[in-house]
Formats: structure tokens, sequence, C-alpha cells
């Protein structure tokens, strides 16, 4: 009975989602909030985890909300038994140990070019007083360009990669998509979630330093500049607060971000599926959400409406 209302509340959460209409109504994201704490806090209360002790939004979203959007999507695939699952770039390691708990059968594996999943027992300490990190969950540092395979194996269940594809250089995209299919199991599944994309509102990856919609699109890059140097930082929403923003400087973070948006892949979304469809892969599920602002009509004299409106996508792959 329980396993059924879990999925219910889950169910739920998805259809408020799809809904487009539904974000427009003033109580929408508090009515959705709550629903989330509570199927979520069911799943994690087996693990002894209370959220209530949380008070970082960046935690709470990457350590709970996005692992359950994964375990929904991939439900039948993780029912069964010593479950493979692969983090792929998984930075901070906060989704990877959130994975982890919300299924403690399976084996979580994360893997990034850096190391910033050293932290990870502490922040989770902090943040759910973790005493100490699951010994299935392991992490690998790899170098670009080197073989999936050659560092952590083949035989996975489940990839995920969670707003990381559009981080990738362009060059690198195919060869990794080609070491997912060598790694996954027959019956495997692959999870891209991208958001947001390029040419959505704040595909810049700015938001919160620039907040009109669309603005890389619309200005030049000395005017975007300037904008985020004038960006009073104090205005920040915790949600957008990630680890690098609490450890350093207010015109250092925003020199990064502005580094992180200038290596942008530019992908949409429709590249993204014919790319993995090259290489063995097929469409199992997709998911979109779009945006609501209303377009400046020169941009839709220069990018395709699609493309202007699809802020989110969330895309299932099997082999073909």
């Amino acid at each position: 009975m329980q396993h059924k209302q879990k999925r219910s509340l889950m169910n739920f959460i998805s259809v408020l989602d799809r809904n487009t209409m539904l974000g427009r109504l003033p109580y929408y994201t508090k009515l959705r909030s709550a629903v989330e704490k509570l199927y979520l806090q069911r799943r994690l209360s087996a693990a002894g985890i209370d959220l209530a002790f949380v008070r970082d939004q960046w935690f709470y979203d990457h350590f709970a909300a996005a692992p359950a959007r994964i375990n929904h999507m991939a439900r039948k695939k993780l029912k069964g038994e010593q479950q493979r699952i692969l983090d792929f770039g998984c930075g901070d390691g906060i989704m990877a140990l959130g994975m982890q708990l919300q299924n403690p059968r399976a084996r979580v594996t994360g893997v990034d070019l850096h190391d910033a999943h050293k932290c990870l027992a502490e922040t989770a300490h902090k943040q759910i007083q973790l005493h100490a990190l699951p010994e299935t969950l392991q992490f690998h540092q790899v170098q670009a360009g080197e073989k999936l395979e050659s560092a952590v194996g083949k035989g996975f269940d489940l990839i995920y990669s969670w707003s990381v594809f559009e981080h990738i250089a362009r060059d690198c995209l195919e060869g990794i998509i080609a070491d997912f299919h060598s790694i996954l199991d027959k019956d495997g599944l692959v999870l891209i979630q991208i958001a947001p994309l390029y040419y959505s509102p704040f595909g810049s990856h700015l938001l919160g330093l620039v907040d009109e919609p669309w603005a890389h699109l619309l200005l030049d890059e000395t005017e975007l500049r300037a904008k985020v140097a004038g960006r009073d930082l104090t205005e920040f929403r915790d949600d957008q607060k990630n680890l690098l923003f609490t450890s350093c400087s207010g015109n250092d973070f925003k020199q990064h971000m502005l580094s992180e948006y200038s290596t942008l892949n530019r992908i949409r979304y429709r590249e993204l599926i014919t790319l993995f469809e090259e290489k063995g892969f097929k469409v199992a599920k997709i998911r979109k959400k779009l945006a609501n602002q209303r377009i400046p009509s020169q941009l839709l004299q220069k990018v395709a409406r699609e493309d202007l409106r699809t802020y989110e996508v969330f895309v299932a792959f099997r082999k073909s």
C-alpha cells in the first residue's frame, strides 16, 4: 500500500509538471513543493533521513528532488536487486548520494573530471546528519578522453547525466555516447536531462546574474558582461547558491559563471536525440518543459520557436 501511495504522489507531481497552465497559478509552486516533500520524506525515511534538517535549497534539489525524478522515469528498471547505477558528471556527489539512499539495494558510482566529491561526507553530515557515506557509493575521477570502461567497468543497468551534457565540448559528445553504449547492460537505460537549454529564456545559465529572458540572445557580449559585473549578489536566491557561491569571492563567482557560459555547446534537444540514435540508441521516453514567456519577434526570425520555448528536456534512451 505504501509503495502505491509513493507512486501515486510522484505521478501527481508529474502531471503538475507537464501542465504548463497550472504553472501560472499563484498557488502552484507551494502545492507542488508540499506534495514533493511528502513523497521524498516517505522515500528517505527508511534510510533514517529527515528532510526537515535540510536548510540548503541547492542540497535539497540535488539530494532529494532530482534523484526522485530519475527514479520515477526509471522506476521499472530499478525494481530488481543489485542494480548498477552510473552518475556521469557527478560534480559534488550530492545527487549520487541521494540516488544511493533512495535505492539502497543498488550500487551507485559517480564519475567526473574533477574531485569536488571529496567534500561530500562533510556536506552530508552538515545537511542531514549522515555519519558515514554508504559503502556501496563510489567515486572515480577520470581524465578528458579516457574510456569509461577502463575507469568504472561495464554492465550498468542505469546511466544518468543531470545538467551536464550542455557543458561538454561538441567534439567529445559522440565518443561519450559510444562509451555509454559499450558499458550499458543490454536492457539498460540512459537518462539525459538538460536544463536550461541554450536557446530558452535563461539558457545562458546566468539566471540570478541576468534576469531578463533571452538576454544572452538579445545583448552583445559587452552588454551581457556589464550586466553580470553590476549585479548585486545579495539578491541571489537560495536555490541558485551552489557550493562555489559560498566558497569564493563575488567577483570570482561571476567570472566562473561567465566562463561556464562561454563554453556551453548550445545543443538543441533534437540534435541530442540524433546523436544518440546514430550511436545505436532509441528513445524510450521524452519529457519536456516549455517556457511561457512571450518570445521577442526579432528572435523568431533567427531561431525556431520550438528551441526558444523548450526549457528542459529529459530523455530516456535504450539500446536499439
